[in-house]
């Protein structure tokens, strides 16, 4: 063989080398670019169930709230301390940053249901005559306020808390 013959076999080797090994980078990284988006998959997985976890105990934290005045009411048939009355305030307000419009409608209602009550409640008590009864708008107050209690609370809570409700 002569030797530009070797010349241009060891060049097309060359040649052959540099392709395979250029080959090889541009697969190494479309493998570490593959691995990379697996990455940020599961990083967004991961961002998201903690987005919903944290919304998920926004809300519950203001369905116990409101779960607690309403059994307070309905059960032991008083008005809450000024605390907890003052946590359902809080609650509310937070709520219009948590919920949609369409669950806001019925929990402002019951929550507005409740203020009503303990106002005439309090009222009524703060009178200074201990054997006044409840007026005739109290009764009907309690009576819609457990009404909600029983029959509507849990559904209208677990599906925006993002717990399925079976009942």
């Amino acid at each position: 063989m002569s030797a530009e013959a070797a010349t241009l076999v060891a060049a097309g080797i060359q040649a052959v080398g540099t392709l395979a090994g250029g080959g090889l980078a541009v697969f190494a990284a479309w493998k570490v670019g593959q691995k990379q988006i697996q990455i940020l998959a599961e990083q967004t997985e991961i961002q998201n169930a903690s987005l919903r976890h944290e919304v998920f105990e926004k809300r519950f934290e203001i369905y116990a709230v409101l779960s607690e005045v309403v059994w307070e009411i309905t059960q032991k048939k008083s008005v809450p301390n000024t605390s907890v009355l003052h946590r359902l305030q809080e609650s509310d307000m937070r709520a219009a940053f948590l919920f949609q419009e369409s669950f806001l409608f019925e929990y402002s209602g019951i929550v507005n249901k409740v203020g009503v009550y303990c106002d005439l409640n309090l009222s009524r008590l703060e009178s200074g005559d201990l054997n006044s009864v409840a007026s005739d708008k109290e009764e009907k107050l309690l009576l819609e306020i457990d009404e909600f209690r029983k029959s509507r609370m849990l559904s209208l809570f677990m599906p925006v808390i993002g717990v399925e409700f079976r009942g």
